[in-house]
């Protein structure tokens, strides 16, 4: 006995997944390992418990003991106990004695899982056997067949007419943006003249305006810039900022640099070292 057929025999989640992928098909199922025949009752396939232990070729008794210790499973199954009427309208389908008060009658899905159940018995074994088969075929990845040539250059003309409609698209694009800029330069060309000149940048504007430039072009954190300019003022001029800060009235460093009249110096300074050096 394999693994997966003893999982199998003692676990009933085992079992109650196994049921779900194949329930569809319990009837063939069964069929293939031997002759089992159902009667069409209400819609759906039943035999008696009679006809099943035939199947199987174990005693009633056995099927009997097996479906008590497992009843919850075998009624979620479907399995049924016919009474009265109920009783009455099978009589023409399957035999039932004069004296029978009930009548348990199997569907396809409990009839197969007591091939699960029933240890002892050829053919329960070759019913988990086939039962296990299937699945693991059924869990097979399915081979693709080679496309033919026709269907290789259709998709390939597919591509292209997808590549041509993207091409067009950003085609569209691109001349909604020239649009867009010629109707701006339009706008700009039809504004008056300024009346007056506009002033121009301080030193210190400049040093502004060529450390933000710098930090944007080389993603540097503006502070490390200033850092190491005043640093480089230090080096060059003996001016310490960071000492003389402490004991100014200036609001920021740069004010200071300013106030001492060394706001010419740190300009060339950093125009030296980042228009030139390019590094901080």
């Amino acid at each position: 006995m394999t693994n997966k057929e003893q999982v199998l025999l003692e676990s009933q989640a085992a079992q109650s997944s196994q049921l779900a992928q194949i329930e569809d098909r319990a009837e063939e199922l069964l069929s293939k390992a031997k002759a089992l025949h159902f009667n069409v009752w209400q819609g759906t396939g039943i035999a008696t418990t009679e006809q099943v232990a035939e199947f199987y070729e174990v005693p009633i008794k056995t099927i009997e003991t097996v479906l008590q210790r497992n009843r919850e499973e075998f009624n979620s199954d479907g399995l049924k106990v016919l009474r009265g009427k109920e009783l009455k309208s099978v009589t023409f389908i399957v035999k039932v004695t004069n004296k029978a008060r009930n009548l348990t009658i199997w569907n396809p899905r409990p009839a197969l899982r007591l091939g699960y159940l029933l240890r002892d018995s050829p053919i329960a074994k070759a019913v988990r056997t086939t039962s296990l088969d299937f699945i693991e075929q059924a869990a097979k990845p399915k081979a693709t067949p080679p496309k033919s040539q026709a269907e290789i250059t259709l998709a390939l003309a597919q591509q292209l007419i997808e590549q041509e409609q993207r091409v067009q698209a950003v085609e569209a694009r691109v001349q909604q943006i020239e649009q867009r800029s010629i109707k701006a330069i339009k706008i700009i060309n039809l504004l008056p003249a300024p009346t007056e000149p506009a002033p121009p940048l301080t030193e210190r504007d400049s040093l502004r305006k060529l450390i933000n430039a710098w930090c944007q072009s080389n993603n540097i954190e503006h502070e490390k810039a200033w850092r190491t300019l005043y640093n480089e003022l230090y080096i060059r001029d003996g001016f310490s900022v960071n000492a003389r800060i402490k004991n100014s009235k200036a609001t920021s460093k740069l004010e200071l640099v300013a106030e001492h009249g060394k706001l010419g110096i740190l300009y060339a300074i950093a125009t030296e070292i980042f228009k030139v050096h390019g590094s901080v």
